[in-house]
């Protein structure tokens, strides 16, 4: 998800952006919940991209703040769950997002084992996109 540009707090996905905004930025992966002391799933469904096709992995808690996603081959990449500075709703158009009230951002643990699989394997995570079976 990114920020929707010009305002404060809201999310929407890319693809709902408008044509004409002329927005670009690199998104990012939210957790949601009810407040930020709300705890959080032990593991989530984490969509990426390998050589062009949709994979499903899983984004797995190892500590109370520590998600690991092990992709075989291509590498194990943790992340870490901090807590959304300025509080992040989702306001956009989708069905398929149950609670807009997102909690916590990922942040990656190793920015460069990341780089290292686009560059290596045509690997890159995308989270969940509501349009991800327009990818398949």
């Amino acid at each position: 998800m990114i920020r929707k540009p010009g305002v404060s707090g809201e999310t929407i996905y890319p693809s709902e952006l408008d044509d004409d905004d002329g927005y670009y930025g690199i998104g990012s992966f939210f957790l949601s919940g009810f407040d930020e002391w709300d705890p959080l799933d032990k593991a989530y469904s984490f969509w990426a991209i390998h050589e062009g096709r949709p994979i499903e992995t899983m984004l797995e808690r190892r500590t109370a703040a520590t998600y690991f996603v092990d992709v075989g081959r291509i590498g194990q990449f943790g992340f870490k769950a901090r807590r959304v500075g300025v509080p992040a709703v989702y306001m956009g158009t989708s069905s398929a997002i149950n609670d807009p009230l997102l909690i916590r951002q990922l942040a990656p643990i190793d920015q460069d084992s990341l780089e290292r699989a686009v560059r290596d394997f045509d690997f890159y995570f995308v989270g969940f996109t509501p349009n991800i079976d327009q990818i398949r």
